[in-house]
């Protein structure tokens, strides 16, 4: 089984399908309200989503960073918090570590 590679490549005609799904946000990090659902979506209820780059090195926590894509991670972040479909955990190994488990 190969990964995913681009949203493209992925049928939202499965959903509830997957157990477990993960993505890794990198430096060129854009906001992208579109996609941040997609796995939510595709995920069993139960299942769970690693979402890795959450803490970036600790700049979210750094209000003198503003950066667009600090930013972007912030608004990330509080997107996930706001989200009542999901349980939350961040685990602060590395450059931060998401864990969203599907609500049943």
């Amino acid at each position: 089984m190969q990964p995913v590679q681009d949203k493209a490549e992925v049928s939202i005609d499965f959903p509830d399908k997957f157990y477990m799904g993960s993505f890794q946000r990198s430096s060129k990090f854009e906001a992208r309200s579109e996609d941040d659902g997609l796995l939510i979506k595709l995920v069993r209820p139960g299942g769970l989503v690693a979402i890795d780059n959450t803490l970036w090195g600790g700049r979210v926590a750094d209000e003198s960073d503003l950066s667009a894509s600090t930013r972007a991670i912030r608004a990330f972040n509080e997107t996930l918090h706001a989200d009542e479909r999901i349980d939350l955990s961040l685990v602060p190994i590395g450059d931060g570590l998401t864990l969203a488990r599907k609500r049943d």
